[in-house]
């Protein structure tokens, strides 16, 4: 994720720093038109305003900044009916004359898909003129015979000062923002000085130093280091050689809490140790308080915990307790703390011992909820039908065990049948997350 501070210049100098971009200009308008149709006429005529407004701030001819300037675009392609696409280019063509032909287009929707409630495209402006680069256009393979005179991104380094972010939404909304390059490089600590002067400020004591605590820029409350020694390049000194990241991991490293070490691990009969210390584990991990972590509540849909954050835990608890890569939480399919917990137990006992606690059985599914499974495919596990194996020789029928697979689908997920395709990618095309 990104996020952008918009700030006064004077604030972003008082701390010794140089500012990614500049907004040059940022406006907003609806013709109120139509609920889902753009009006050319009026699009043009908002563009041509926002042009000669960047005119003024950038104090240059059109044609000169034109041959600078990125052009991040809200639609890809041009519908036989026309659309938001055709609307842009022409009103381009009318705010930039012959000039258009300098301007470079792109476009991220080829990528991320249509985002609703945030923006990628001006996180590629700030950083694409920062870094000079942008992608491709995905998948632009057959321009618009109207276009064949435009510049389309092809990737890689491009030269530009500007970028103008064009959006449209439903009701005939339009909005721009204009961005001037700032930044040159990633270091952009210009005045040491001043930035240890901002952190005293903040902290209100002199001195203050810096740690980085779960991807989060603290001050630190004892310890720590000076900015330039954490590794982080925006904070490294123009012109100086960025600090060694080693270095700045072995400070952070001291300065976070040790782990439990693997001596100090429950002993296979003492289960409340161990939930304990599966507790502690998460705690550490999510930024949930221990007393918060209920060890029978679901990990996602009581704790909110989500699949990607619980694989990150699963792989610490594989290797804290040595579990087989086949008997981790993850292949295992466990859901909450004392599941897991049982587990590690189970897998660390002598074979003589009692669990620490029984495992949720993972009940069959009932004849009423379940579809009758013909002999042939029998060999389904035990979460479907807690039937014993076929023999060797009697294969399961693909058709049969298709149709077994996508009713489960359906009942889980709410799809009739019919939209269940079995060669659709579950995410991408039927959107199932994982």
């Amino acid at each position: 994720a990104s996020a952008f501070v918009l700030e006064r210049d004077a604030a972003v100098a008082a701390r010794g720093m140089q500012p990614l971009a500049e907004v040059l200009h940022a406006a907003y308008a609806n013709s109120a038109y139509h609920a889902t149709r753009l009006q050319g006429d009026s699009i043009a005529d908002f563009m041509a305003e926002v042009l000669t407004a960047v005119d003024a701030s950038l104090q240059q001819p059109r044609a000169q900044w034109a041959k600078r300037c990125l052009f991040m675009s809200h639609e890809t392609y041009t519908p036989a009916r026309g659309g938001s696409a055709d609307t842009e280019v022409a009103a381009l063509r009318r705010g930039f004359g012959t000039a258009v032909n300098d301007v470079l287009i792109a476009n991220t929707k080829g990528y991320t898909g249509h985002p609703m409630g945030a923006t990628f495209e001006d996180v590629l402006c700030i950083k694409g003129l920062q870094r000079q680069t942008v992608p491709a256009i995905a998948n632009l393979t057959d321009v618009d015979p109207a276009f064949a005179d435009l510049r389309f991104a092809a990737g890689g380094a491009i030269d530009a000062d500007v970028a103008l972010r064009f959006g449209a939404g439903f009701g005939s909304q339009i909005a721009m923002v204009a961005y001037r390059r700032r930044a040159q490089e990633e270091a952009r600590v210009v005045d040491p000085a001043a930035y240890d002067a901002f952190l005293a400020a903040m902290a209100e004591r002199p001195g203050a130093q810096l740690r980085v605590h779960r991807r989060l820029l603290c001050i630190a409350e004892q310890g720590g280091g000076a900015a330039a020694e954490l590794g982080l390049p925006s904070l490294q000194t123009q012109g100086q050689k960025p600090a060694a990241v080693a270095a700045s991991a072995a400070a952070e490293a001291a300065q976070a809490p040790a782990a439990p070490a693997m001596a100090a691990a429950a002993t296979p009969g003492d289960p409340a140790a161990l939930e304990k210390e599966l507790i502690d584990l998460f705690a550490q991990e999510t930024g949930y308080e221990p007393a918060d972590l209920v060890v029978d509540q679901h990990l996602e849909a009581d704790l909110g915990i989500d699949s990607v954050k619980q694989a990150e835990i699963y792989v610490l608890i594989q290797q804290r307790y040595g579990l087989p890569a086949a008997a981790t939480p993850a292949a295992s399919g466990l859901s909450t703390i004392a599941a897991i917990a049982a587990l590690v137990a189970a897998h660390r006992m002598p074979a003589a011992a009692a669990p620490l606690r029984p495992a949720p059985a993972v009940q069959p599914l009932q004849p009423a909820q379940a579809p009758a499974l013909p002999p042939t495919v029998a060999a389904i596990p035990s979460v479907l039908a807690a039937a014993s194996p076929p023999p060797a020789a009697a294969a399961p029928s693909p058709t049969v065990t298709l149709e077994v697979v996508q009713q489960l689908f359906a009942d889980h997920t709410g799809y009739d049948l019919a939209e269940l395709e079995p060669d659709h990618a579950l995410e991408a095309d039927l959107g199932i997350d994982s």
